[in-house]
């Protein structure tokens, strides 16, 4: 998937897999910028999984788009961001979950 023009993938894993291993904490999923990929604990319930997916966009999101030079971001920023991303972020999420289930 495109990212502000980066290539971004999904990878599912094992949760002993060593990319969802965040400072020495297993996590059911994990955004790795310098790969430009998200992992996801391959075991989630998919109501979970959904969620994880939509999370690791938001940092996918915001590290494509250079945010991540800002510490923290106030109320307006925010909002700017969610204004301008967050359909895109669900978007991508449903299409993945939907790809997932076909059989």
């Amino acid at each position: 998937m495109m990212i502000n023009n980066h290539d971004w993938k999904i990878v599912e894993c094992d949760a002993d897999d060593d990319a969802l291993i965040v400072n020495g904490t297993s996590r059911h999923a994990s955004c790795w910028y310098e790969r430009n990929t998200m992992y996801i604990w391959n075991e989630l319930p998919e109501t979970r999984k959904k969620h994880s997916i939509i999370h690791e966009l938001t940092h996918a999101f915001i590290e494509s788009y250079g945010l991540m030079a800002f510490e923290e971001f106030n109320h307006e920023q925010l909002c700017e961001f969610l204004g301008a991303h967050a359909q895109n972020i669900v978007d991508i999420a449903n299409e993945y979950m939907k790809i997932k289930l076909l059989p």
